[in-house]
């Protein structure tokens, strides 16, 4: 049975008559009777052509280069081609358009005036043939999805030739007639099962052929391809099937080795457009295809020539085949993995390299996608290869003739795994996951003490970059290698990654040693395999990490901050010394000072004992006489953090040597300057203001009032200081408790003796009032404060209240203060600081 007659129907009329007509698709219910009323959705019959619908008045646009071009104002319908069994998209131009006269069916608001109407007549666009100049547009409808309707009265689509197509429509129920028909002829299709109504090209794409390449004709072979490039997606795939099919790519290669002998620029020129082209294409198995040995060379070559760069000539292949060695350092027993590590790197290299300058969003996605595959690949591989691993222990264990050939093959297979832990970050959890399973269960920890006991300083880097991530996979296990070696009385890997760091002068190792001690320290962290996303993959350690903290207090903490005890001691210095030390101890000590307040932070009562017991305290204060800025710095993160776990053996420690005496003579110094040192030294006395650690606040109001107040008279200054020094020039804490009547006395004194006083004052009872009708007051008890003292007086929360708006810095307040102070100097009563 032809498709016509498949799919062909009857139209029926409005008074029922039966008339042939055009398929279902097209038909909506009316005839070409010509008694027969005519109706919007009436069907006309024009030859073997049949209009589905009146024609509506439309735009014709063509997208050209970046901007949209009109093609012209007619009218709109979709036609059935009975000869050639296809639906089309016909636009004619209006004044080419026959009137039928007036439909039936149209509705008119009463409001709208006739100017403004719609329009009410059948305009025919179909004639017995649409080849003629009037005919702005006849389109097939295509089969994929490539139609969209925007903006109500828009549909825009592309073309299987690659040209944009939009259809700007007068009315809205223009637009909606012709996207109904588009609609039922794309379900048609999908009824069909792909029946295509189109004759001729099997899936209605044009045919697509190139010659063989030549000197003379490259320069039309490069225009051809750039036409098909610019079709549809199933035309591209369609240019892809055929380069692949004919190894098109590998012609070009004689083609340029010639014109590159010859210098023949315009050739060169060309043949990197046609590959440009070829990678533009966005198919995997193309750029799979270029990976090959024998092609792959070739390709890179065409792309040394960008004519963008007349001047300049890119040497990739001179890179890969010279300078980027492949050293296999263990026998694979699958050649084709061998394969795929070297065209893994081509990727990589192509992806990074080659195709930076002009690769799009989707080209480079398609490109990360096949790295990411080919990785997983490898790592896989490598997880299941117990003859990988067992080569690689060989390696590290056996000695041979040639000392420095073992170097150099430890130094190979620590790059190995340097460049496998690099390829694991990029793959997804589970496949990680088994990766550090493998390294761990090889014995990749000894491996890497032997590659950090090195002389050469990649090889350390590496080895430190594995280590990092195996810890990072798994610290519980390798806390208990190092207990193990512990029972062995050998030496261990944390013993040996704090040498390493006290010797080092490397910044970058430096920085991975620091990394790896910190998580080595943290016994709450039990790493990425036992956590939320490793799902518990490995088990934990069978050693508790208290074991590890014993032994690590005995005697390797102090082994790890030695360096510090050898700075002079802080109470051995006036306030106003200065030290020099030298940068490369400088160096040091700040990643070592970093350690201290993580230690500090993380280990409560055992950091606190080695703080005081050691008096490595007492030497990191003397840093706050430094020259160095970032080793002032330093010292002063240390005491915040020692002040943030408010122990009261440390409070003592800290008053012993007079820490804020130093803190506030090195304010006094920076201070004219406004720099980062003042801001980090008002930091940390404002700590101690808002932590309410009472030692510290009697310490530092006892025995330096003097300069605390004179400090607190500075502008850059007054908003951390002055809360304090409010605080306590009237006697108490809001902690303590105060003589309610001798306080009731004295603020009505000042009130006697100033009456410009009592509005002010007058004006604070109505704003307790409000604060303690609104929000019910808090007050914070630290475990410094007494717990009998916990509760205050109605009293001190009036004071309290004063001493919230004084840290807000109203100007009023200190207005206020500094009148009462003037008051009080004069009076009987105890002077009180100005502001």
């Amino acid at each position: 049975m032809e498709a016509s007659t498949a799919v062909a129907e009857h139209a029926v009329d409005v008074d029922g008559v039966a008339a042939e007509g055009p398929p279902a698709f097209a038909a909506r219910g009316a005839t070409n009777a010509h008694d027969a009323p005519l109706l919007f959705s009436s069907t006309i019959t024009r030859g073997h052509y049949h209009q589905c619908g009146s024609g509506r008045r439309v735009k014709l646009y063509v997208l050209e280069g970046q901007a949209w071009s009109d093609r012209g104002t007619g009218f709109c319908a979709g036609v059935y081609d009975e000869d050639k069994d296809e639906a089309l998209i016909v636009v004619r131009k209006e004044d080419f358009c026959e009137s039928l006269g007036s439909v039936a069916d149209v509705t008119v608001p009463e409001d709208t005036q006739d100017s403004d109407a719609p329009p009410h007549e059948y305009m025919l666009v179909a004639q017995e043939s649409l080849d003629s100049n009037d005919v702005l547009l006849n389109a097939p409808v295509i089969k994929e999805d490539v139609y969209q309707r925007q903006q109500d009265t828009l549909v825009v689509w592309t073309e299987l030739d690659g040209s944009d197509m939009a259809l700007s429509f007068q009315e809205l129920e223009g637009c909606n007639e012709v996207w109904d028909f588009i609609t039922e002829v794309q379900q048609h299709f999908a009824l069909s099962r792909g029946l295509d109504y189109t004759k001729g090209n099997i899936d209605g794409l044009p045919s697509f052929h190139l010659e063989d390449p030549t000197l003379d004709n490259i320069e039309s072979i490069e225009e051809e391809l750039a036409v098909a490039c610019l079709h549809s997606v199933p035309m591209r795939e369609r240019v892809v099937e055929w380069l692949l099919k004919y190894d098109y790519v590998r012609k070009l290669e004689s083609v340029f080795v010639a014109a590159e002998e010859q210098h023949l620029l315009p050739i060169l020129y060309a043949l990197y457009g046609i590959m440009k082209m070829i990678l533009s294409l966005n198919d995997n198995v193309m750029v799979e295809y270029l990976l090959q040995d024998e092609v792959f060379f070739s390709a890179i070559g065409m792309l040394e020539y960008n004519p963008e760069l007349p001047k300049l000539k890119a040497s990739y292949r001179q890179y890969l085949q010279e300078e980027a060695k492949f050293h296999q350092v263990v026998d694979f027993d699958d050649p084709s993995i061998v394969t795929k590590i070297k065209e893994t790197y081509r990727l990589v290299y192509l992806k990074d390299v080659i195709l930076a300058g002009f690769a799009d969003d989707a080209l480079q996605s398609m490109l990360a996608s096949l790295v990411f595959f080919y990785q997983s690949d490898i790592v896989n591989y490598c997880v299941s290869s117990d003859q990988l691993w067992t080569q690689l222990r060989v390696l590290f264990e056996g000695e041979g003739d040639a000392q420095t050939d073992v170097s150099t093959q430890r130094a190979k297979g620590v790059l190995f795994l340097q460049h496998l832990c690099t390829m694991a970050k990029q793959i997804q959890l589970p496949g990680r996951v088994s990766l550090f399973r493998s390294l761990i269960e090889g014995g990749v920890l000894p491996m890497m003490e032997c590659a950090l006991r090195e002389d050469d300083m990649s090889v350390k880097n590496a080895a430190a970059e594995v280590l990092m991530s195996v810890i990072e996979y798994d610290a519980n296990s390798v806390r208990s290698h190092i207990l193990t070696q512990v029972e062995q009385s050998t030496t261990t890997l944390f013993r040996l990654l704090a040498d390493l760091l006290l010797r080092c002068k490397d910044t970058g190792l430096r920085a991975q040693l620091v990394e790896s001690l910190k998580i080595l320290l943290d016994t709450n962290l039990e790493g990425i395999s036992n956590s939320a996303m490793g799902h518990g993959t490995v088990f934990k350690a069978r050693n508790e990490p208290e074991q590890f903290m014993s032994w690590l207090y005995q005697d390797d903490i102090k082994h790890l901050f030695e360096p510090l005890l050898s700075i002079p001691s802080m109470t051995a210095l006036t306030m106003t010394e200065r030290i020099s030390i030298p940068p490369i101890q400088a160096a040091l000590y700040i990643p070592l000072c970093e350690l201290l307040c993580f230690v500090v932070t993380q280990h409560s009562y055992r950091s606190q004992h080695f703080l005081v017991a050691s008096g490595v305290g007492r030497h990191v204060g003397a840093l706050l006489h430094a020259r160095d800025k970032s080793l002032r710095l330093a010292a002063v993160r240390v005491f915040r953090a020692c002040m943030a776990n408010q122990s009261q053996m440390t409070c003592r420690h800290l008053i012993e040597v007079d820490l804020l005496g130093h803190v506030l003579a090195l304010l006094a110094q920076e201070l004219p300057r406004d720099n980062l040192v003042v801001s980090s030294c008002l930091g940390l006395v404002e700590q101690i203001r808002q932590d309410h650690i009472r030692p510290l606040e009697q310490h530092i109001w006892e025995q330096h009032r003097a300069e605390l107040e004179r400090l607190a008279e500075h502008p850059l200054a007054k908003a951390s200081l002055q809360p304090l020094v409010t605080r306590y020039m009237y006697g108490h804490d809001e902690n303590d408790s105060v003589d309610e009547d001798a306080l009731s006395q004295k603020v009505e004194g000042d009130m006697d003796a100033q009456p410009g006083l009592e509005l002010f004052a007058a004006q604070e009872a109505a704003d307790e009032a409000d604060y303690f009708d609104s929000e019910e007051p808090t007050t914070s008890v630290t475990d410094l404060a007494d717990p009998t003292e916990a509760s205050q007086t109605p009293t001190e929360l009036t004071w309290d209240l004063k001493r919230r708006k004084d840290e807000a810095g109203h100007d009023d307040d200190d207005e206020f203060l500094a009148r009462v102070a003037k008051r009080k100097a004069s009076g009987n009563h105890t002077p009180l600081p100005t502001s």
